[in-house]
This record gives C-alpha cells, sequence and structure tokens, in this order.
C-alpha cells in the first residue's frame, strides 16, 4: 500500500513533473516560437528593410549611375570646354602676344610720330618765326622802299641843289681863281718884300719890314710899304669884277714861338690893330671917300699869337717866317663853299 502510496506519490510526481516539463516545453516551444516568430518578424523587417534598402540603393546607384553619366558627361562637358577654354586660351594668349607686338609697334610709331610731332612742332614754330621774320622783313622791305624812295626823291633834290651849288662853287672858285691871279699880276712887277700864297691869296709881309723887334709901332718903311700895297689891294677886291664876292678883309698878325701864348697874343693882335688902323683911321690919303667907307665896312684885326708858325725845310720853327702880317681876302658863303667842297670830294 504503501508502496502504492509511494507508487502512487512517484507516480503524481512523476506526472506532475512530465506535466511540468511538459509544460516547460510548451512554454519553450512558445517561447521559441515566438523567438522564431520574433525572428522571422525580425527577419521579415529586416528583409523588407534589407529589400527597402536594396531598393533604395538601386535607385541610389541608378542616381549614382544617373548622376555619374550626368557627372561624366559634365566631366567631358567640362573637359571639351576646358579645352576650348585652353584652346580660346592659346587662342587668347597668341592674340595676346600679337596685341602685345602690335602694342610694342604702335608704341614705338606712337614714340615715332611724337619725336615726328616735336619735330613738326618745332618746324612749325620755325615757320611761324620765319613768317613772322618774313613778315617784319616785308614790313622793313616795304619801310626800306618807302624810306629808300623818300631818300631817292630826296637825294634827286640834293642832286639838284648839289649841282646848282657846284655851278655856284665852279663860278665862286673861278672869282676867287680870277682873283688871286688878279693880285698876282698887281704885284708882279712890283718890288715889296711881300708874297702871294697861290692857293687862298694871302698876302704875306715880313714883321720886319712893319715893324722893329717885340714892336706894334709901325715903322716909317712899313708905312711906305702899306701906302704901296693897300691902295693896289683894294683896288682889285674891290673892283667892279669882284667887290660884289667880297665878304671881309681879315688882317691877322702872327709872332715867332718866343715867349708865352699870351704875350704873343697881345703883340700879334696889336700888329693887326696897327696895320687895320692905318688903313682905316688914316686911309683918306690912300683911298677915296667911298672906297675908304666900303674897306671899314669889311676890315677885321685878329691876332694869332704863335697858333700858325712857318716851318722851314728841317722841319723846325722858322722864328724870322713866322714874324709876319697877313692880309686875307673871305668870298660871300665861304665857310659853306669849303663845306661843298668837302661834300664833293666824298662824292670824287
Amino acid at each position: 500500500m504503501e508502496r502504492r502510496r509511494r507508487r502512487g506519490s512517484l507516480d503524481v510526481q512523476e506526472t506532475s513533473f512530465w506535466q511540468s516539463y511538459s509544460d516547460m516545453m510548451a512554454g519553450v516551444l512558445l517561447m521559441f516560437i515566438l523567438i522564431i516568430c520574433g525572428t522571422l518578424f525580425v527577419l521579415m523587417q529586416v528583409k523588407n528593410s534589407y529589400d527597402e534598402s536594396e531598393l533604395a540603393l538601386r535607385q541610389r546607384e541608378t542616381e549614382l549611375e544617373q548622376t555619374a553619366q550626368e557627372n561624366q558627361e559634365y566631366v567631358d562637358l567640362t573637359r571639351t570646354q576646358n579645352e576650348r577654354l585652353l584652346s580660346q586660351q592659346e587662342q587668347l594668349a597668341e592674340q595676346q602676344a600679337k596685341l602685345d607686338d602690335q602694342q610694342a609697334q604702335l608704341d614705338e610709331q606712337k614714340s615715332q610720330l611724337d619725336a615726328q610731332r616735336e619735330v613738326l612742332d618745332q618746324q612749325q614754330t620755325a615757320l611761324q618765326t620765319a613768317q613772322t621774320t618774313l613778315e617784319q622783313r616785308e614790313a622793313e622791305l616795304q619801310a626800306s622802299q618807302t624810306l629808300l624812295a623818300s631818300q631817292q626823291q630826296t637825294l634827286d633834290q640834293q642832286q639838284t641843289a648839289l649841282e646848282t651849288q657846284q655851278a655856284q662853287l665852279e663860278q665862286i672858285i673861278g672869282v676867287k681863281r680870277d682873283l688871286i691871279a688878279a693880285l698876282s699880276d698887281a704885284f708882279s712887277s712890283s718890288d715889296l718884300r711881300i708874297s702871294i700864297d697861290e692857293q687862298t691869296g694871302a698876302i704875306r709881309m715880313d714883321s720886319s719890314v712893319l715893324f722893329d723887334y717885340d714892336s706894334a709901332d709901325l715903322t716909317e718903311e712899313g708905312e711906305r710899304t702899306l701906302d704901296a700895297l693897300l691902295p693896289a689891294y683894294f683896288d682889285v677886291v674891290l673892283s667892279d669884277e669882284y667887290v660884289d664876292y667880297i665878304s671881309e678883309i681879315i688882317i691877322e698878325g702872327h709872332t715867332d714861338t718866343a715867349g708865352t701864348y699870351t704875350y704873343n697874343l697881345s703883340l700879334s693882335q696889336a700888329r693887326a690893330e696897327a696895320v687895320a688902323a692905318y688903313c682905316l683911321d688914316d686911309g683918306e690919303a690912300l683911298f677915296p671917300a667911298d672906297t675908304l667907307e666900303r674897306v671899314r665896312t669889311i676890315v677885321s684885326a685878329s691876332g694869332r699869337s704863335w697858333s700858325d708858325p712857318v716851318y722851314g725845310p728841317d722841319g723846325q720853327v722858322d722864328a724870322e717866317a713866322s714874324r709876319r702880317v697877313e692880309i686875307k681876302f673871305r668870298l660871300s658863303d665861304e665857310q659853306m663853299i669849303d663845306q661843298m667842297l668837302d661834300v664833293l670830294q666824298q662824292y670824287e
């Protein structure tokens, strides 16, 4: 019984064990099934996810392929464009090089043009200066021509006047020459101690004939000389042929170089005045009244001291010849005649 009880207990325990085991196994199976189901679910999810990922990957690959193709096309296009750009850059570089060469040539040509322009400016300036100078010279030439015409007219007038004056001069010179010849003829046979200058017609008398040494008083011989000289001299110079040409008769006193100039000036003036006084104051015995009146209007006295000495052949002063009294005549306008002679000599 007890064995049965034990057996029964064992059977119960065994049954309980197997029931527990069965429950456990059922639970394990359930869990396994759940795990499998979960795994399957997960696998399904994973597969779905994988499929989706694969699909997405394929789409991505397609997109990548398209993108790669597009990129390749872009790369090809870019390469083509780059090649074109490189070709264009090379062309541009060549063109730039050509442009640089052309620019250099243009710069050189510009420099040459600038130089030429500068030369042209200088030439233009020179031309303007030359033009201005030419205009000035033309103006000067016109002025010179006007002046020349005026001068020619003046010259013609002067030539006419000169010819007239020359004719007058020749006439006066002829008168002077004839007067000197007439004086020479008048005294050619005279024994008076006088000399006649053939160029001026001056009558020269040694002072020793008229005065004692260092004296201004006329000697008797001097008075006799003047008595013979003066009427004959004035008969010639106051003759109808020459009287109208005579403007002045000058009596000049001269001394030698001994003594001071002032002293000799007083002595020579006193001697000239002594001869003039004898001619004018005491002339009533020498000339008719009308002649004396004419003589008094033309005679003057001048002392020259030793300003005009006479030199001998040795070049030394001839003291005796220097002591003298000269009677000179001056024709009308003789000073003008002397100037005219100078002018005529310039034209010769």
